[in-house]
């Protein structure tokens, strides 16, 4: 009887270990499972926007952003829950721009909100800019023909100052050519102020005069225009990479969970070999004293 007894706590008891941390650990892993995939799908839907050409596209990726940006943030918010109180400070490592970091599970999850909120806030806004952004990539085409032509028709130019032309040939080629905004600015706005220079303090004849204001003219539009695609790109790249430090720390959840786990199945071990030994003993001692 007393062995029995023996047997059926120790056997209640890793019943209810394994119960309670697989359940926990199982229900943690499957939401930052479904987290991860909500935000790589964000990340598609996104990118989808920015490949596509069309503002229906865009206005389409909008709403499907929208419900997604929700979700996601309720998915956030549960990892909050008091049920998961109990790891508050548990450690939790990850490596992010090839760096380890360690921080609380509580910490993890206030840094996984904060990144969410910036993040939530810089799609918002691209996605609203994105319709003027095709809108200014469908004009900088047009705009960039016309230099072409205008600068095309402009080779006599080199006769009247030779430097201003070998300066103008550079801006013009790089406004053409490059939606990078330090190289519009470095190689094209700087060097053709050096070109304007030279010719604007140059005696020119009307034809020549009527030629190169127009030219002025649109390459400060064109200049604009490009400057205008070039930094919408840049915060593309910026978002990318708030979105994969999301999945980063999404991920380091995943890892958690498993960690957990694992650590409940070696509790349960062990409470199943002190088990069998209480049992070996208790048998021993009753055999000798019988």
């Amino acid at each position: 009887v007393l062995i029995t007894s023996i047997v059926y706590l120790q056997t209640k008891s890793l019943h209810r270990t394994l119960a309670v941390d697989s359940q926990l650990s199982q229900e943690m892993h499957e939401k930052v499972m479904m987290l991860t995939y909500k935000i790589q799908k964000l990340e598609a839907v996104i990118s989808y926007a920015f490949l596509s050409r069309l503002k229906v596209d865009v206005e389409s990726s909008i709403k499907n952003s929208d419900e997604l940006l929700k979700s996601i943030g309720s998915e956030i918010t549960s990892l909050r829950s008091d049920k998961y109180e109990v790891f508050s400070d548990h450690v939790v490592t990850y490596q992010f721009e090839d760096k380890e970091n360690s921080k609380t599970y509580q910490q993890l999850t206030l840094d996984l909100e904060k990144n969410f909120l910036d993040l939530k806030n810089r799609i918002a806004t691209l996605l609203q800019n994105r319709g003027s952004f095709l809108d200014a990539q469908e004009n900088l085409e047009k705009k960039r023909s016309l230099l072409s032509k205008q600068f095309r028709g402009m080779m006599d130019f080199k006769d009247i100052h030779p430097d201003g032309f070998s300066a103008l040939s550079r801006s013009v080629l790089t406004v053409l050519s490059t939606n990078s905004v330090r190289d519009l600015n470095f190689a094209g706005r700087s060097v053709f102020e050096d070109a304007a220079k030279n010719f604007d303090g140059a005696t020119l004849k009307d034809e020549h005069k009527e030629k190169w204001e127009k030219l002025k003219s649109n390459f400060n539009e064109t200049f604009d225009l490009a400057s205008k695609v070039g930094a919408s790109s840049n915060d593309y790249e910026l978002m990318q990479k708030e979105i994969q430090h999301q999945i980063i720390l999404t991920e380091a959840f995943t890892r958690f969970s498993s960690e957990l786990f694992n650590k409940g199945q070696d509790g349960a071990i062990q409470t199943a070999s002190n088990t069998g030994k209480y049992t070996l003993v208790i048998s021993l001692v009753i055999v000798l004293v019988c």
